[in-house]
């Protein structure tokens, strides 16, 4: 009896032909579930022209702040950064309106900078450059 199983599986495997294919249909839409879920489940699509904005707070005190950071103000480059920093070192900023002495900041571009300082209390000692 087991020769004859033995037989019968050699000559003609343990399935029919019909039951392989079902079998290797079965497989490949398990694998390709398994792949699908975890592609789905892991790696979420994110619309880039909806997703939220990240921002940042800049707050800097112009009696401390160098060269490069001062750059990053609207409207000053490195000439006029150059310009606050030497300033800076003959008198500190008291107030927000001492900037003013600097040439080539006017009350358009005082405004524009206003809100990336920090409040005056907060101001300190110059530091050089």
């Amino acid at each position: 009896m087991f020769r004859q199983a033995l037989d019968s599986t050699v000559r003609g495997g343990l399935f029919r032909r019909r039951e392989r294919r079902s079998i290797v249909v079965l497989v490949c839409l398990v694998w390709l579930s398994i792949f699908v879920s975890f592609w789905l489940g892991h790696h979420p699509k994110i619309d880039i022209d909806r997703a939220p904005l990240l921002s940042m707070r800049l707050s800097l005190d112009p009696n401390r702040a160098t060269r490069p950071t001062l750059t990053t103000l609207p409207g000053i480059g490195p000439t006029l950064a150059k310009r606050i920093v030497e300033l800076r070192q003959l008198e500190p900023y008291v107030t927000v309106q001492d900037l003013l002495k600097v040439r080539g900041i006017g009350p358009r571009k005082l405004v524009a900078i206003r809100p990336y300082l920090l409040p005056t209390s907060q101001w300190g000692p110059p530091q050089g450059d």
